[in-house]
């Protein structure tokens, strides 16, 4: 329990402390005009946007915006399975312990167990399980329920 409730502070501390310094200005002697770095976490929420005024004066201002990943392309589907897969099984690097906790912390937030993606990445694995407990912590702030850890 107390691993639990560990891990899903660590997540949302990295989350809640994402929210900060999204929105950099760059500037130099050889610009003609200012440039900006913009940066979030998939897990944030589109309308958290409406929360950075100046976000959309500085975007109304450029010429030109370059997003992170293509997705058009048709191989992508393949090519980010392939990105997000290894070649062996995440057993290889947790304890029997440490393989124990991600699987029931899977099972309680996923509803489904560590043996169906053993073969993701330890990061996508991360990403999951941050995505379902932010999930679920959104679900219960909007009821006004409390989150069980």
């Amino acid at each position: 329990m107390i691993k639990k409730t560990l891990i899903l502070a660590i997540t949302l501390l990295i989350a809640f402390n994402s929210y900060s310094q999204l929105l950099w200005e760059i500037t130099g002697k050889d610009l003609d005009k200012p440039s900006y770095l913009f940066g979030t976490h998939h897990a944030i929420p589109v309308v958290f946007l409406d929360s950075l005024p100046q976000l959309y004066k500085c975007y109304n201002q450029c010429s030109t915006v370059i997003g992170e990943v293509i997705i058009n392309q048709e191989d992508m589907g393949q090519r980010l399975v392939a990105a997000a897969s290894m070649p062996y099984k995440i057993d290889k690097y947790l304890t029997e312990d440490e393989y124990a906790l991600v699987d029931s912390v899977m099972q309680e937030y996923l509803g489904f167990p560590l043996i169906y993606v053993e073969n993701l990445r330890p990061s996508m694995i991360s990403n999951m399980i941050g995505m379902a407990i932010l999930e679920k912590l959104d679900s219960n702030l909007k009821t006004g329920g409390q989150m069980d850890t």
